[in-house]
């Protein structure tokens, strides 16, 4: 009988143990910014699931205004954050000056690398899909800034926070930021737009508003198109026009595609 007790009471303690353990464990978080013209911030676990999306300007404000993303894979998230982007005519189907460009956080750097490749992997996946042709790629520092993180001997990673803390806030200088390291010129990132968000002054229904007139607009935007294009081919449309048109769309996407550089 006292071994029966004795045993219980050492699984009593070794669950609560568990628990109490699980309960203060500290968290560990990976993070990856998508820039499209909305700038947003992906938080997520250790298994690449979505534990917070955060606006980093206003036109990220509206994008994912509406949107469920929470305990998304990145993969799913990816797929509804590009699909919404182009809807709204951030990415414009039939335009030349599309970006995506992605730039990973994390105290592992492989982490980094794959975060980015995920992205910007379904996102060519998605877009190839529709025929909409456009850059995605990581954050590449430009020739100045390069040289500038070699003369003050700044990490490529580093580098890229900074670029991106300037952005968010034009106040700040580059002379400001050298001596952080990247956990600090993550939490000045994080810092700025907090400052952002608690002066935004914006309700959730204006969002909607706002974004239900950008699909709008898209949409009339492509259907302006539409009747150009079946305008100037009226005398070759023939009989099936519905056809005809969706070929001369995408024959002009292939044009498009042909004017971009540095596209896969």
């Amino acid at each position: 009988m006292k071994k029966a007790l004795l045993f219980i009471l050492i699984f009593v303690l070794g669950i609560g143990s568990y628990c109490i353990y699980k309960l203060f464990e500290k968290k560990e978080y990976n993070y990856l910014i998508v820039d499209i013209n909305p700038s947003i911030q992906l938080t997520l676990d250790k298994n690449d699931k979505v534990v917070e999306v955060t606006p980093l300007n206003s036109d990220g404000d509206i994008l994912i205004s509406e949107l469920k993303l929470k305990k998304l894979s990145l993969e799913e998230a990816a797929k509804i954050i590009i699909k919404e982007a182009v809807e709204m005519g951030y990415i414009y189907e039939y335009g030349v000056d599309n970006y995506v460009t992605v730039l990973g956080y994390s105290k592992d750097t492989e982490k980094i690398t794959k975060l980015e490749d995920t992205f910007i992997r379904e996102t060519k996946i998605y877009l190839n899909s529709k025929y909409i042709y456009n850059v995605v790629k990581p954050f590449i520092l430009n020739d100045e800034s390069k040289r500038y993180s070699e003369e003050n001997n700044i990490s490529s990673l580093n580098m890229k926070l900074i670029e991106k803390i300037i952005e968010l806030d034009k106040t700040i200088k580059k002379e400001e930021l050298i001596s952080y390291n990247s956990k600090e010129l993550y939490n000045k990132i994080k810092v700025i737009n907090n400052n952002r968000l608690n002066n935004l002054n914006i309700k959730e229904e204006e969002l909607k508003e706002k974004k239900n007139l950008l699909k709008q607009e898209t949409q009339n935007k492509i259907n302006k198109l539409i009747e150009e294009i079946r305008e100037e081919n009226k005398d070759r449309i023939g009989f099936d026009r519905d056809f005809k048109i969706q070929e001369l769309l995408r024959q002009k996407k292939e044009e498009i595609r042909k004017t971009i550089k540095n596209i896969d």
